[in-house]
């Protein structure tokens, strides 16, 4: 049972590492200068970054 669970955290933290990665790309074009205000007031209910991760946002896609 024990070699199981160690298999399963070892491939789940491969997984959480590529979403940081896409994440950080997310979050950069969030704060980015020349997005409108208005479109930052709506990013609380919004929720872009999670909207995104629900979604299945892979690094070779496009929004």
């Amino acid at each position: 049972m024990r070699p199981i669970i160690g298999v399963l955290i070892f491939c789940l933290a491969g997984l959480a590492h590529a979403d940081n990665a896409i994440d950080a790309k997310v979050n950069a074009a969030l704060a980015a200068e020349n997005r409108p205000a208005e479109d930052r007031e709506r990013d609380d209910n919004r929720r872009p970054l999670e909207t995104l991760q629900f979604l299945g946002l892979k690094d070779d896609m496009r929004v």
